[in-house]
This record gives structure tokens, C-alpha cells and sequence, in this order.
């Protein structure tokens, strides 16, 4: 066993893995991890919905981990559909 395997067994002892999003919606103050100097933090990408065309605010907006959105929603973020959209005329492209 070399030195490098040597690093990479005390880094794997010591990950601490938080759910963001019951992190955030806790009011107890002892589910916050402590941090220390050196301590590396690593933050999973959030997801982005797109909302594009006839809407007052067409954008990428930013979800929470594992953070489910309904169309409905999705409208709303973008503050609503313009007059002149084509309610009937809809397209929603889902990628995974």
C-alpha cells in the first residue's frame, strides 16, 4: 500500500454527507455540520428549468437537489404567460 492509498483511505473515512434541502428546512441548529480550517466542501449542482417563449421573464431558474417542479410552477417563476401566447400551442421538453 503506497502513500497515496494511504491519503485516499483517511479522505473517504471522514466524508460527512448532508442532505441540502433538510439542512435548510431545519430550525435545529445541531444538524448544521462543523467545519473546519482545511476542510474540503463540495455543493452538488442544482438543477436549472428552463422557461422560454411568450413569458414575462423567460429564464434558467434554479431548483433545489432532488427539488420536483410542476408546469404550473414553472410559469409562475417566470411571473406568467403574455397576452399574446398561444396558450393551446404548448411544448414541454423533458431531458434526464
Amino acid at each position: 500500500m503506497g502513500e497515496a492509498d494511504d491519503e485516499s483511505s483517511l479522505i473517504s473515512e471522514n466524508v460527512v454527507r448532508v442532505n441540502l434541502k433538510d439542512l435548510l428546512d431545519s430550525t435545529d441548529p445541531s444538524h448544521n455540520p462543523a467545519v473546519y480550517p482545511g476542510d474540503i466542501v463540495k455543493v452538488s449542482r442544482a438543477g436549472i428549468v428552463y422557461v422560454v417563449g411568450a413569458v414575462k421573464r423567460p429564464g434558467g431558474f434554479a431548483m433545489k437537489t432532488n427539488e420536483r417542479i410542476s408546469v404550473l410552477q414553472a410559469i409562475a417563476l417566470s411571473e406568467g404567460l403574455t397576452r399574446t401566447a398561444a396558450r393551446n400551442g404548448a411544448r414541454i421538453i423533458h431531458n434526464e
